[in-house]
């Protein structure tokens, strides 16, 4: 077994060939019809979508970002932004426009034509537009103008400078851009049947069992891989049985106890890496008593977070306060220990619930949650607090979650910069998701944050929108951030995740 940190990936694959790993022989199921290369890959839960307006949960979004283009990406493994379908761009003086040129001979995947400006101004749009009901319009609210220059220019303007402009839009599922005649031809089926531009092309999906993606033919750059087969696998302990069989080539691990087993093995190639992803508890600020801060800080002072990082993750997981990842600008250290239950029993007490308190959480349906939850709610028994823990299909727990159908609820958020991470989630035209809690206390700050061009100023904004989101107003907390495991059999190459923790499978190959 090898733990390979993401920042020397690379690195380590070239010298793979030290580790005896070279000359292995693949398994007759790896190799397609006339030596073509097929990576097989978990996929810890069943599609739902791959529209960029409505993608959400990991694995969709590991799909979808294989399949799109967008203006910009990032490097794999990096925060540096680099060209994807625009060659190159200029930014005005006053920062607020973009001017970006399209890489010629761009094509849709399946005949569907040229890549144009058009399409960039249809695809801004449309998550722009009310209409889309769309995740991320609030994303996009700062986009003023979008102006089509000609084919292979598109102009784009902002109200305001916004350093993290590419990074947080561009780069990320708002910027992916979608074929306009796909779209309207396609309808609602579109983000089950998508077009994209990107390495990769959809080709079929079958319910409950695999989502195959194919070689895109007209791909602007070189991909080895022929297809990548996503098999739909939820549970932990079958992905690791899978992988360790030789029937998987790549699998993510949730759960500790799966982690814990497959480091000791010495056939498989292990990366293990500090992840974006955090559990988060956010409360419906909507709801009675959740509009009571003192309520709100006694669940944070109920909550034994370095126990669940412990005994739940086996030490997979950093207990944490401040739902900015540490290797985010503007990420400030919140921590210390919370965890007082004698005072959690005090502040209940005061906002009139001496008694204990009914609650009903909506918890995400998987990777640890419910073993979060449970664990949970033993914690906040200790305090008179009852929780009613429901742990509904994913489609039901968006809905309600969307819908602000909960008291509280669990999320699962990855992001790579705290804009995303602060404005999603917390700016008031966010709402009704994903600010699903109803907060709009800190928008001054989170402005000045995303718009302050001077770095030190705009970490200030950032750090203090962070301190009175999660100090101050408690409208949620972090509980753990959860560390990016990837079990791998040797053959497989350059396989560096994104700071989405995913794969872009366009410079992954064999080593036949």
């Amino acid at each position: 077994m090898r733990v390979l940190s993401r920042w020397f990936a690379l690195a380590a694959w070239l010298a793979a060939a030290a580790w005896g790993f070279a000359g292995l022989p693949l398994p007759e199921a790896y190799a397609a019809p006339g030596g073509e290369q097929v990576l097989r890959v978990r996929a810890d839960d069943d599609l739902i979508t791959m529209d960029p307006a409505y993608v959400g949960k990991p694995s969709d979004h590991m799909l979808a970002m294989n399949i799109y283009s967008g203006l910009v990406r990032l490097k794999a493994g990096t925060l540096e932004v680099e060209p994807d379908l625009a060659t190159r761009w200029e930014l005005s003086p006053d920062g607020r426009t973009y001017t970006f040129h399209l890489r010629r001979g761009a094509k849709w995947h399946k005949g569907y034509g040229e890549v144009t400006a058009r399409d960039v101004r249809f695809s801004l749009e449309r998550i722009k537009d009310p209409k889309t009901k769309s995740r991320f319009r609030g994303v996009l609210q700062s986009l003023e103008k979008i102006e089509v220059v000609d084919d292979y220019t598109i102009r784009l303007v902002i109200k305001d400078p916004y350093p993290a402009f590419l990074v947080s839009v561009l780069a990320f599922r708002p910027g992916w851009i979608v074929s306009e005649k796909a779209v309207k031809e396609k309808g609602a089926k579109f983000g089950q049947d998508p077009i994209g531009s990107g390495p990769f092309m959809f080709e079929k999906w079958v319910r409950g069992s695999e989502i195959v993606l194919a070689r895109n033919p007209d791909a602007w750059e070189k991909v080895r891989l022929a297809r990548v087969v996503h098999k739909v696998i939820r549970k932990d302990a079958v992905a690791k049985l899978a992988i360790e069989r030789g029937d998987l080539d790549v699998a993510t691990l949730l759960e500790g106890a799966s982690i814990q087993e497959v480091k000791k093995n010495r056939k498989l190639s292990v990366l293990a890496t500090p992840g974006y992803a955090t559990h988060f508890m956010q409360f419906n600020l909507r709801r009675k008593p959740f509009d009571d801060v003192r309520v709100r800080r006694a669940f944070l002072l109920a909550t034994d977070k370095e126990a669940i990082a412990k005994h739940v993750f086996f030490g997979n997981a950093t207990a944490r306060h401040n739902l900015l990842n540490p290797h985010v600008f503007g990420y400030e250290k919140l921590e210390r220990n919370f965890y007082d239950p004698g005072k959690a029993k005090k502040l209940l007490a005061e906002a009139g619930h001496a008694g204990g308190l009914d609650v009903n959480v909506n918890v995400m349906p998987a990777a640890q949650w419910p073993q979060v939850a449970a664990v949970l709610q033993e914690q906040w028994k200790k305090v008179g607090i009852r929780a009613k823990m429901n742990v509904p299909e994913r489609a039901i727990y968006d809905s309600r979650t969307r819908a602000g159908q909960f008291d509280i609820a669990f999320i699962r958020i990855t992001r790579s910069n705290a804009d995303q991470y602060l404005y999603e989630y917390f700016f008031s035209k966010s709402q009704p998701y994903p600010n699903s809690s109803g907060y709009a206390r800190a928008d001054d700050l989170l402005l000045k944050g995303r718009h302050t061009v001077d770095d030190a100023q705009r970490k200030g904004f950032i750090q203090a929108a962070a301190r009175k989101i999660f100090v101050e107003d408690v409208v949620g907390f972090a509980i753990v951030n959860v560390n990016y495991v990837v079990a791998m059999q040797p053959y497989v190459k350059d396989n560096v995740p994104t700071f989405q923790d995913s794969f872009p499978w366009r410079q992954v190959w064999v080593q036949k």
